[in-house]
C-alpha cells in the first residue's frame, strides 16, 4: 500500500513521465494525475492516481496501489520502489525542488553518457521504423543511451530552440520500458517541455503539428511536434510569434478529438488558415505513412 504523503508529482516529474490534471478522463475533482495506462492498450490518458496513492484507470479497471507504477518505471523490486517512495514523501520534496534551478540555454548539457555511436539496436528499431539511421543523426542529431543510467536502450531526441538545445526526450528501442518515451525532468531542461515545440526552428508561414518525433521525421521541415496529445497555451503563443497563417493539424487517428479541441484553439486572427487532415484508413499515425503519400502530402500543402 502507498503511503499518503507519496508526492506522485515530483516522482513523475523527475523520472520525465508525463501526466495529466484535468481533461475528460482525469478525476481532477479528487486531485488525480492520470498517465497512459501501461497495463492496456492506453493511448490517451486513462490511469488516474490519487493523493491516497491508489490506481484506477478508466478503460481496464482498478489498478491497486502506485508503488506497482514506481517498480515498472524505475524497474526495481519492492523494497526498491518502498525506497524510492520515501525519497518523495510530500515534505521531501519541497526540499527538493528549492535546490533544484532551472539551467539556462548557455548552461544546459545533455547528460555525459549520452553517446554519439548509435548500436546495433538502436539501428535496428530505427529501420525496422522506416527510418535510416545516418539521415536522423545528421538532420536532428538524435544519439543513444547504450546499457547505463535514467535513459538506457533509448533512442536520444535533442529538442531545440533557436538552434540551441534546451531538452530532449528518449525513445526506448526495446518495447519492454515503460512509457515509450521519457522526458527530461523540467527541473533539469532550460524550458520545460510543456513550452516547446519540436523541430519550431524549420518552421516558416505554414506548419503541421503532429504528436510525435518520428511523425517529425517522416513529414519533415515545417512539421512541429507537441510531444502528446496534450498542448498548451504556451506552444500556441509560438506559432504565433512565429507568424505562422497557416496550421495543419494531423494527429494519430486515435486522438481525433484531441486534434479537434487544438484546430478550436489555434485561431489568433481572422487571416490564420487551420485545417485538420485525417489519415489514410490502414494508419494508425503518421510515422507509417509511405514516402510517397508524404510527398503528396508535402506538395499539397507547401507547394
Amino acid at each position: 500500500m502507498m503511503s499518503e504523503l507519496f508526492d506522485i508529482r515530483a516522482y513523475l516529474d523527475e523520472r520525465g513521465v508525463t501526466y495529466q490534471t484535468s481533461g475528460r478522463d482525469v478525476h481532477a475533482s479528487a486531485k488525480a494525475v492520470a498517465v497512459r495506462c501501461p497495463w492496456c492498450d492506453d493511448s490517451l490518458y486513462h490511469l488516474n492516481i490519487y493523493p491516497s496513492g491508489w490506481m484506477q484507470c478508466w478503460r481496464c479497471g482498478p489498478r491497486g496501489w502506485a508503488i506497482e507504477l514506481v517498480r515498472l518505471v524505475d524497474a526495481c523490486s519492492y523494497s526498491e520502489a518502498a525506497a524510492i517512495q520515501k525519497q518523495f514523501t510530500l515534505a521531501g520534496t519541497v526540499e527538493r525542488r528549492k535546490r533544484l534551478a532551472r539551467v539556462s540555454a548557455d548552461d544546459f548539457r545533455l547528460p555525459p553518457e549520452f553517446s554519439h555511436e548509435l548500436p546495433s539496436l538502436h539501428r535496428s528499431y530505427l529501420e525496422s521504423r522506416g527510418f535510416d539511421p545516418e539521415h536522423l543523426q545528421r538532420r536532428y542529431g538524435i544519439m543513444a543511451a547504450h546499457n547505463e543510467g535514467a535513459y538506457k536502450f533509448r533512442v536520444i531526441v535533442p529538442i531545440r530552440q533557436h538552434d540551441r538545445v534546451v531538452n530532449f526526450t528518449a525513445r526506448d528501442v526495446t518495447g519492454r520500458q515503460y512509457p515509450a518515451y521519457r522526458a527530461c525532468p523540467d527541473a533539469e531542461a532550460a524550458v520545460p517541455r510543456t513550452s516547446l515545440l519540436y523541430n519550431l526552428d524549420t518552421v516558416r508561414d505554414t506548419v503541421v503539428v503532429v504528436e510525435g518525433v518520428t511523425d517529425v521525421w517522416r513529414i519533415g521541415d515545417g512539421a512541429v511536434a507537441t510531444l502528446g496529445t496534450s498542448f498548451t497555451r504556451a506552444q500556441v503563443l509560438a506559432l504565433e510569434k512565429k507568424g505562422v497563417r497557416r496550421v495543419f493539424i494531423f494527429f494519430d487517428s486515435d486522438a481525433e478529438d484531441k486534434a479537434l479541441d487544438l484546430e478550436g484553439f489555434v485561431c489568433w486572427g481572422s487571416e490564420v488558415e487551420v485545417k485538420h487532415i485525417s489519415l489514410s484508413p490502414g494508419y494508425s499515425d503518421p510515422a507509417e505513412l509511405p514516402q510517397g503519400e508524404v510527398e503528396a502530402l508535402r506538395g499539397e500543402i507547401f507547394h
